[in-house]
């Protein structure tokens, strides 16, 4: 059980205290008034979205964000595990949305409408299977100097338009290739 003190310069009549723990839920805010002796703040485990995205064989995971958007904004991101799981835990009530991209581009596919009512699992239909494998594919690229030699193990910048807003930073491995998505 913790403990402690709160001290502050400025008088108040009641002060709104609140805790949170990396792993859960923050707590909504207690009322305590001046003179009070003690107060318990509890924190909750939160709920939990799962599922499992279908990729193409030998899809680079690594590629694959799936972004849990909540209140206007990301709350947590991951790439799918080997099998093609993912788990957010943590997950406060209410109404959320999945968004799942290859970066740096726009999201392949939304799933919103997802609910996730206190400590329990969603239980939506759709995440058990989302089927990828129509809206992503897999590029072999093989990065070769002028006189044909391997850029091996190299950091290079990729640009699909030329510009800076639809670009990334790639490394080559021991051959000068790699796989994106």
């Amino acid at each position: 059980e913790g403990r402690f003190e709160v001290y502050s310069h400025e008088s108040a009549s009641s002060l709104l205290l609140a805790a949170e723990k990396q792993g859960h839920v923050r707590q909504r805010g207690a009322k305590v008034e001046v003179g009070d002796r003690s107060v318990r703040l509890v924190l909750g485990s939160g709920g939990v979205i799962e599922g499992r995205v279908l990729l193409p064989p030998e899809f680079p995971l690594g590629e694959l964000q799936i972004h849990r958007l909540f209140g206007g904004g990301t709350q947590q991101t991951l790439s799918p595990r080997a099998d093609g799981s993912f788990r957010f835990a943590g997950c406060v009530s209410g109404t959320h949305k999945l968004a799942f991209q290859l970066r740096p581009w726009k999201p392949v596919l939304e799933l919103g409408s997802l609910v996730v009512e206190g400590e329990s699992s969603c239980s939506d239909p759709r995440l058990r299977e989302i089927d990828l494998r129509g809206l992503v594919s897999t590029l072999r690229v093989r990065v070769l100097d002028a006189s044909g030699e391997p850029l091996a193990e190299r950091s290079l910048h990729l640009s699909v338009d030329g510009g800076p807003h639809l670009a990334r930073d790639i490394r080559t491995d021991a051959a000068g290739r790699l796989l994106l998505g």
